[in-house]
């Protein structure tokens, strides 16, 4: 099985932070994806789960961060991943987390005018903090503000 790092390229989907009773909230996601009759796990590491669709589309996602009752979760997928697997994924991951007690913040994946990748969760968790300032109003975008789910 290969590293991640030596896996085809990637790009971020959509991330999220999970707050409330999260334990065991990776392992359980990790867990139930490669139960699902449609993804195959194909890899896991320390912090990455991957799977695989298909005829070897990668979709998968990594623990970013973990403090005390909260996660950042974010989605990758392959290039070559169109838009109904992707969705596919996301609603799948989406439905495991629902009904757990948790609350979820969902941040969209931004691409900045000219950017050749999507802005991640960094950008967006540092919304407020750009929106304030000169270099944040002069770059002429700025990260949307957080979907809000509970559950």
């Amino acid at each position: 099985m290969p590293r991640l790092d030596e896996a085809q390229p990637v790009e971020e989907g959509v991330a999220y932070t999970v707050t409330g009773s999260v334990q065991n909230v990776y392992a359980s996601l990790v867990v139930l994806l490669g139960y699902a009759a449609t993804f195959t796990r194909t890899g896991q590491w320390r912090d990455h789960a991957r799977y695989e669709v298909g005829d070897g589309l990668v979709c998968g996602f990594r623990l970013e961060a973990e403090r005390e009752g909260e996660l950042d979760l974010v989605l990758y997928f392959g290039a070559s991943v169109g838009s109904p697997v992707r969705t596919l994924f996301h609603g799948l991951f989406e439905s495991f987390l629902a009904g757990r007690g948790l609350t979820v913040r969902r941040f969209e994946p931004l691409s900045a005018p000219g950017a050749t990748r999507s802005t991640g969760r960094s950008c967006a968790s540092s919304r407020e903090a750009m929106s304030s300032s000169a270099a944040g109003a002069a770059s002429g975008w700025l990260c949307p503000a957080p979907t809000r789910r509970s559950s």
